[in-house]
């Protein structure tokens, strides 16, 4: 549904005895048949590593562009998972979006996942089959 290409900006690490935290910032781009545009400022990927491995990620931002109506529009995402250290990396994103054309994914029930694709981070939100 959604293909977000990520580019890490820069990383605050704070290590506490139960746990490391992580501020990410970033910036990116999205593409696919429904919506493409860009990560606008201020993305940022907010992680909790506790020590057995086990993180809790929360990151929003939004994004401009056009969708597959060719409007201009803006989406925000908020995404949040839990990763366990030997378990799947999924992820449930909620989305907001001023395009009409696009309001069905407000509703939608979703699904996102964290990949590599050749060196390159991308977040694939798709709408869950279950």
């Amino acid at each position: 549904m959604l293909n977000i290409y990520i580019h890490i900006k820069d990383t605050i690490v704070v290590s506490g005895d139960s746990a490391t935290i992580r501020m990410i910032s970033f910036d990116g781009h999205c593409e696919s048949q429904y919506f493409t545009g860009r990560i606008l400022p201020g993305g940022i990927d907010t992680q909790r590593v506790l020590k057995d491995g086990t993180t809790f990620l929360s990151a929003r931002y939004c994004m401009e562009g056009v969708d597959m109506e060719g409007r201009s529009c803006r989406i925000f995402i908020d995404n949040t998972g839990v990763f366990y250290k030997k378990g799947d990396h999924t992820t449930v994103p909620k989305i907001y979006t001023d395009s009409v054309a696009l309001k069905w994914m407000e509703d939608a029930s979703l699904v996102g996942s964290v990949d590599d694709d050749n060196g390159k981070l991308v977040i694939r939100i798709r709408q869950n089959e279950r």
